[in-house]
């Protein structure tokens, strides 16, 4: 803390490019501005309604992690919704017959 502001640290993980170049490292901001993420969101859950406080943080640091820890998840659910995290590069299984099917029996028996 910093009198009304936060500082947060703003980490670029090894062989990553940054997207925000100029946001790397230290930065200060308002604390209203800053969310805190989910403990559960650590888990890379796969229905977003089980999350005990869902809010923007929340919501990316849990499709983060179930990226990038769980497999590389993609789709993951909020209630009915179905969000879909574009990888931009192809994803061997993702579109066979086998993940297809299990697709549409979902929506066929929710």
């Amino acid at each position: 803390m910093d009198g009304d502001n936060v500082k947060v640290e703003i980490i670029q993980e090894p062989g990553e490019e940054s997207k925000v170049a100029e946001m790397k490292g230290v930065q200060s901001m308002p604390l209203s501005e800053v969310l805190e993420y989910s403990k559960s969101a650590e888990l890379g859950i796969a229905d977003m309604v089980e999350i005990d406080e869902l809010n923007p943080a929340s919501l990316l640091y849990n499709l983060r992690n179930r990226y990038k820890m769980a497999n590389m998840q993609i789709y993951t659910y909020v209630g009915p919704i179905l969000l879909v995290l574009n990888p931009f590069k192809a994803i061997p299984g993702l579109n066979d017959d086998t993940n297809r099917l299990r697709y549409v029996e979902i929506v066929k028996h929710p």
